[in-house]
């Protein structure tokens, strides 16, 4: 209960992927899970992949080929063990924030995946942030939205530890 799970693209993926192999192993839960910008359709499936698939400055086609073929060359994209998306238990997880740039290709999956843990009662905050594009916490330093997205991860995170 001391730790958070965070990860930002396909590490929010596998943050949630890790949630859910823990308790479906019985092992401890987190206190948090904290998602930025979650990669979890390897298939390009949401409207705003196809929206923003020419716009978004670093998620781009064909590097969803390279990682979907570099993360799983041959297989069942939409299996629950390669993306939560198709998982049909959310119940149980911790309590989850989720931070996307309102004109990237992974808004439509980031919407995906918290109307899918809403509707199993879990507790969620989510959050667009106007016009940012993929990974914009990266330029905290320049960038005063992704300090923000940082800084609001860390206050939940000790939120939900207690500190």
């Amino acid at each position: 209960k001391n730790i958070a799970l965070a990860g930002d693209s396909v590490g929010g993926s596998l943050a949630l992927q890790t949630a859910i192999q823990a308790r479906d192993n019985g092992l401890p839960q987190a206190a948090a899970l904290v998602m930025f910008s979650p990669f979890m359709d390897f298939e390009g499936r949401s409207d705003s992949f196809q929206t923003f698939r020419d716009t978004d400055p670093i998620f781009q086609p064909d590097l969803l080929r390279l990682f979907r073929e570099s993360y799983l060359p041959e297989g069942n994209y939409r299996s629950p063990q390669v993306s939560p998306l198709y998982e049909r238990n959310l119940q149980d997880l911790p309590p989850v924030l989720v931070h996307v740039g309102s004109g990237e290709v992974l808004v439509g999956e980031s919407q995906w995946i918290v109307n899918n843990l809403k509707e199993q009662n879990q507790t969620v905050i989510y959050r667009e942030y106007e016009d940012m594009f993929h990974l914009w916490q990266l330029y905290a330093f320049m960038l005063d939205e992704g300090q923000q997205s940082v800084d609001e991860a860390a206050e939940f995170i000790n939120q939900q530890i207690g500190s």
